[in-house]
């Protein structure tokens, strides 16, 4: 348990495309996967700015972990580009949580060092936020914060 962001639940990767990165988790026995195309998000920020990005999910769960997969469809600069750009064939990108206080979780992040880097509005009253690490955090991923769906 984080004491920033609660419980984990998600491991997030970024890849070149879902199709091809599902593939892998087959073998794992990860299956049943939910691919949403083109994934609707009413709002997007990347450090700060409005932008509009195109991207594809895919999630799947193995136990009370959930594998999401995310494939950006346009050339928009983001932190999926950022990544993509070092790592070419995708991986591992960032941990998620869904705090049970959104706006207290971001405001404690943010005075711990946590920076915002990519965010927005998935449906009114959902909010979410990828952080960087504080500086000099060797070996911690960004990690994503999300509102509850009702």
């Amino acid at each position: 348990m984080s004491r920033l962001f609660g419980e984990l639940f998600q491991l997030g990767h970024v890849v070149p495309d879902v199709d091809s990165a599902m593939e892998p988790w087959h073998t794992a026995g990860v299956e049943d996967w939910t691919v949403v195309r083109d994934f609707p998000v009413l709002q997007w920020y990347y450090l700060g700015e409005p932008v509009k990005l195109r991207i594809d999910v895919a999630l799947a769960w193995s136990g009370s972990v959930q594998i999401e997969l995310i494939a950006q469809l346009d050339e928009t600069p983001s932190m999926y580009r950022e990544f993509l750009a070092l790592h070419p064939e995708g991986g591992l990108q960032h941990y998620g949580y869904r705090p049970a206080d959104y706006d207290a979780a971001l405001a404690a992040a943010e005075a711990a060092g946590w920076t915002r880097w990519l965010g927005g509005m998935v449906e009114m009253d959902r909010p979410f936020y990828y952080l960087k690490p504080p500086a000099g955090s060797r070996g911690l991923l960004p990690a994503e914060i999300s509102g509850a769906a009702d």
